[in-house]
């Protein structure tokens, strides 16, 4: 007898949806103040992101930034969220870019290919900014790696519920995977003249003088998450060194800023204030980035002058 169909798992929101989000009362004992109960608002375009603030014009350039409930950013009011704070960071520095934020809570490394594979290589966008690491931390230490039957990062979803749903886990981390499977993005996108990007993420690092983190963890269990986020963040640092993908490292440049996130992981409507200020800022300022603004600003005021002079 054979089992029903299963398909390889796309990690998207619904394309062309609305909906109110709301925080629950277990996440909320788990946190601090800064998280609220919502609603939250979350619209997402006909491609599954959760939408820009700027309409599609043909003429400003776009970026996609790639990751899990990070990038996501859910129980953040919408026009206080990483990527639409990272929209008006660019317009403000006179460099307009549409930002269009592709997390997805539990998204993998292996998720993010398919993503990058299955949709944005058509989209052509300008850069791809990888901005993840949670959810890699648990594949480094599953014995099935990123190919696990966990139903959160599972690459495979199913008409039928398979018998394993559970993570077979190892001694110690093993990132050989993770960066493979990031060499693979960031040769996918350059064959396709789509420049990468990384990023790291915050996180709470003082379990001895943080009462969120001993709210959540045992002193034992958060030095073990601690390691795995490290591994996990190491590997993305490793791959930007030997492939030169721009790197922009959230983890050690706010280090210690335990009031930008509301629980360990996840930024606060300060932090993706903040963040993503920041990560405008230097994506503004990678020589990549200079050099292709000096030749858009230049193609823009070739334009300019031929519709004047019509």
């Amino acid at each position: 007898m054979s089992l029903p169909e299963r398909k390889i798992r796309l990690k998207e929101h619904h394309p062309g949806q609305k909906w109110n989000a709301f925080s629950t009362e277990h996440q909320r004992a788990y946190s601090d103040a800064t998280l609220e109960e919502g609603p939250f608002e979350v619209s997402t375009d006909s491609n599954g992101f959760i939408e820009s603030a700027l309409e599609e014009d043909g003429r400003t350039p776009t970026i996609i930034v790639l990751g899990d409930s990070v990038v996501e950013n859910l129980f953040v009011q919408a026009d206080l969220r990483l990527c639409r704070v990272m929209e008006r960071s660019f317009t403000a520095a006179g460099n307009p870019m549409r930002v269009l934020n592709g997390g997805v809570s539990g998204a993998t490394t292996l998720h993010t290919l398919h993503v990058i594979t299955s949709k944005i290589l058509n989209l052509k966008p300008k850069q791809v900014v990888i901005m993840n690491g949670v959810i890699d931390s648990d594949c480094i230490v599953d014995l099935d790696s990123y190919w696990t039957k966990h139903e959160w990062r599972d690459p495979f979803s199913y008409a039928y519920s398979p018998a394993d749903m559970g993570q077979r886990g190892t001694i110690r981390p093993n990132t050989e995977n993770r960066e493979r499977l990031l060499r693979l993005a960031v040769t996918t996108l350059r064959a396709f003249h789509i420049e990468p990007m990384f990023a790291t993420f915050h996180r709470r690092t003082s379990w001895g003088s943080d009462i969120v983190l001993q709210k959540a963890f045992r002193e034992h269990q958060f030095a073990e998450r601690m390691l795995l986020w490290d591994e996990s963040m190491n590997a993305m640092r490793s791959v930007a060194r030997a492939m030169r993908v721009p790197l922009f490292d959230v983890a050690k440049e706010f280090e210690g800023r335990s009031e930008l996130l509301y629980d360990e992981i996840h930024m606060n409507a300060r932090g993706s204030a903040e963040i993503g200020h920041w990560l405008a800022q230097r994506i503004i300022n990678t020589p990549q980035k200079r050099a292709w603004l000096k030749l858009f600003r230049s193609r823009q005021s070739s334009i300019s002058t031929v519709q004047t002079d019509f």
